[in-house]
C-alpha cells in the first residue's frame, strides 16, 4: 500500500495547476513534463519533481491525467 504524502495546499495548487497547463492530449515522458513545470513555476521552494510525481497520483486517481503504460511512461489529459 501507498504511504500518502503531506503536501501544503500552496505548492499542491500551483503544481497541479501547472501540470494541467502545460500537459496536452499528445503524451509526454515525465523528464519533459517536469522541464515544462519547472518553466511554468519558475522560483518555487522545493522538488518540482518530486512534488510533481505526488500530484500526478493524485491527478490520475481524479482522472484528470492518463499515465500510459510502458516503457517510457509518459502522461497526458485526459
Amino acid at each position: 500500500m501507498e504511504t500518502p504524502i503531506n503536501i501544503s495546499q500552496d505548492k499542491y495548487s500551483v503544481i497541479s495547476k501547472a501540470i494541467l497547463k502545460v500537459l496536452t492530449p499528445e503524451p509526454i515522458k515525465f523528464g519533459e513534463l517536469v522541464t515544462r513545470v519547472k518553466k511554468e513555476v519558475g522560483n518555487f521552494p522545493g522538488s518540482i519533481g518530486w512534488y510533481t510525481v505526488g500530484i500526478l497520483r493524485e491527478l490520475e486517481k481524479e482522472r484528470r491525467v492518463i499515465r500510459t503504460k510502458g516503457n517510457p511512461v509518459t502522461y497526458h489529459k485526459t
